[in-house]
């Protein structure tokens, strides 16, 4: 998270501000703390934390992010409190969501609300964040940790009309406000931030925010023209003991909450009234289960995977994070150690031992229905499984429960697994033509795939063809190298045997480098140890590894083969990352390949399992800087109108609509 930078305004916070250091360094981030005039060593603290520290008179918080803001090198910018700490997991999946979208002004997470040793995460907010929404709401969807903000767009709100307000209370809220007016802010449904629900001024003085937020508000909807119902005096004191309320119900004193709300209510009987019926109203819109109206809860879908979530399917946490419109929901049955798992993911079964995963696995398919899996279908309008597997153990529950569903086809779930012979194979033919029975749409990831679905069953009418998105960097590497890189499981259908064959015609000061895993890795390193070539295993890495070494490559080499079990690739993803960054790509005539791949345009194909042919294509490009540059220039330039992730999740949340009739 190179390009982002967390500001931390700090007054006298020696006790928290080291913590909250930290856990903005987890990021990865620059770390600016804003010495709003201490009287103690925080300035101190933050140097030895390892912070940049910016001094400055006691102006308030206001002006200490305002002061840090022009001093921020990031392309993003988060302003954390002294008090609060960062969630990098969140954060970095808020950067995901702002990268995909570069019009967005903003990006928001959830919070965790803590104190006195317990913590609970509350979402305060349902439908779309506007200007109109947050004037009538009078408090920001969450405590500005959770927020990721553009800082063109925060430089350029400085200056908008009507100018700010700057105040010493509720000044998140007016923050919020003026990015409004630049334009989207989007919801993510991750933990964003841990927030101290008694640290801050708001919970030492919440009367004195309420007012000040009420004078905010009065101020930009005069400006706007837009038309609010003011709050007077006793709803403003009756407010500040809910929020009391709410601070005495998170720290589970549950007796002095029920007093407070009492006492709110006796305060402003009428403004009470309203409360509940409004109350009343939301719950009764949300328990809708398809509505077409803007609440985002109307429109979530739940993306299930079994295995949650395997180091090769980024394509799978892609298609989450690039929803806009459609809430996603990320559900699996287990956990795999993954640098692609997320603490927010919701897993079924949390304590599954390695050694069980087989028996647990065929049990659940088999009864179709785990626990907690009814809990987490609450809400949602649409289901979408990933691989035909996944799908049919839980297509009868869909039905059951009145949920659409859809079911992507990536590859060995439609190529190779309805070959098998004997029993098994009749049993996964029969289930996988219910699927399809029952599926209102059939996915598919190519052509070939598509083809393939409908051999074995599927309505040709209900099939559509959606390439994998993937993501496409503003910029590129200047930087090109001559390693020849490899990503992927290291499968039998993958080809990557055949490429280290082949490695043995290339001259030993050649470089590949091999990303991945897979059951045949001893293997394939026995066989690399006869190379004259230089062979780099890397094992899984993140992503943002991955990514920086096919950026730092010369060639890209996809040598995929139809496996002897028939199993076939459906589209590798690592064709559109290598694109997307401008690199050349050899591969092999295989599956879908040739749908993306331009012989002698974007890249070279070669026949599957021709060895001569892929030594002298990766010779040809190794020994031609020139070729390599117009190579990659055509990718890219494909990848970006074809297989953008932001383009290919419109379309796709377009089906969705069409599936549950919103729209």
């Amino acid at each position: 998270m190179d390009d982002l930078t967390v500001v931390i305004p700090a007054y006298n916070a020696r006790e928290t501000l080291a913590a909250a250091v930290a856990s903005a360094r987890r990021c990865g981030a620059e770390v600016l703390v804003v010495d709003d005039g201490s009287t103690d060593d925080s300035a101190s603290i933050a140097r030895d934390a390892g912070a940049i520290v910016i001094a400055q008179a006691n102006a308030g918080a206001a002006s200490a992010r305002r002061n840090g803001l022009e001093h921020a090198g990031g392309k993003y910018v988060c302003f954390l409190d002294s008090d609060d700490a960062l969630e990098h997991e969140g954060v970095g999946a808020l950067l995901d969501w702002l990268k995909l979208r570069p019009r967005a002004v903003g990006a928001v997470g959830l919070a965790q609300y803590v104190t006195r040793g317990s913590s609970h995460i509350v979402r305060h907010w349902a439908g779309s964040i506007d200007l109109a929404a947050l004037l009538m709401r009078a408090q920001p969807p969450a405590p500005p940790a959770a927020f990721v903000w553009s800082r063109s767009h925060l430089l350029a709100s400085l200056d908008a009309a009507p100018p700010p307000l700057s105040p010493r209370y509720a000044e998140d809220y007016e923050l919020a406000i003026r990015m409004a007016m630049m334009g989207a802010i989007g919801m993510v449904d991750v933990v964003a931030c841990r927030y101290a629900v008694q640290g801050g001024k708001s919970s030492r003085s919440p009367l004195n925010s309420l007012r000040a937020a009420e004078r905010i508000r009065r101020y930009y909807a005069n400006a706007h023209g837009i038309s609010i119902e003011q709050r007077g005096s006793r709803e403003l004191l009756a407010r500040a003991q809910l929020r009391r309320a709410f601070e005495d119900r998170v720290g589970r004193n549950f007796a002095m909450s029920v007093a407070r709300t009492a006492l709110a209510a006796g305060m402003d009987p009428k403004w009470a009234v309203k409360g509940l019926v409004r109350r009343f109203n939301t719950n009764r819109v949300r328990s809708t289960r398809v509505s077409a109206s803007s609440i985002d809860d109307g429109k979530k879908v739940l993306i299930w995977r079994e295995r949650w979530l395997q180091p090769s399917e980024t394509f799978v946490r892609l298609h989450a994070i690039a929803l806009t419109r459609w809430r996603a929901k990320c559900v699996g049955l287990y956990r795999i150690d993954s640098p692609l798992s997320r603490d927010d993911d919701v897993v079924l079964l949390k304590r599954l031992h390695v050694h069980s995963d087989g028996l647990i696995s065929r049990t659940f398919q088999i009864v179709g229905w785990p626990w907690g899996l009814r809990r987490e279908l609450k809400g949602a309008s649409l289901i979408h499984a990933h691989f035909a597997s996944d799908a049919m153990y839980l297509r009868s529950r869909f039905a059951r429960r009145g949920l659409p569903f859809v079911v992507t086809l990536h590859g060995v779930d439609i190529s190779a697994a309805p070959k098998v012979r004997g029993w098994y194979g009749a049993i996964y033919r029969g289930r996988l033509r219910k699927v399809f029975r029952e599926a209102s749409l059939v996915i598919c990831v190519s052509k070939h795939i598509a083809n393939e679905a409908i051999r074995w069953g599927a309505d040709p009418g209900r099939v559509r063809v959606l390439f994998n998105g993937v993501e496409i960097p503003t910029e590129i590497s200047d930087h090109r190298g001559t390693d020849i890189v490899f990503v992927g499981r290291l499968v039998e259908k993958k080809g990557v045997a055949d490429l280290l064959r082949a490695a043995r015609g290339l001259g030993a000061d050649t470089t590949i480098r091999v990303v991945g895993d897979g059951p045949l890795a001893p293997e394939l390193r026995e066989l690399a140890s006869k190379c004259t070539a230089r062979v780099v295993f890397h094992g899984p890495l993140p992503a943002k590894q991955v990514h920086q070494i096919i950026a730092n490559s010369g060639v890209v080499v996809v040598p995929s083969i139809t496996a002897s079990n028939g199993d076939t690739e459906g589209m590798p993803t690592v064709i559109g990352e290598a694109m997307a960054r401008a690199r050349p790509v050899v591969a092999t005539r295989h599956a879908g390949i040739p749908e993306v791949l331009e012989d002698g345009v974007s890249g070279i194909l070669v026949g599957e399992s021709d060895l001569d042919a892929l030594t002298h294509a990766l010779r040809t490009l190794l020994a031609d800087e020139g070729l390599r540059v117009r190579m990659g220039s055509s990718g890219r330039t494909f990848a970006t109108e074809h297989l953008n992730a932001h383009r290919q999740a419109r379309k796709l949340e377009r089906l969705y609509d069409q599936i549950v009739g919103v729209d």
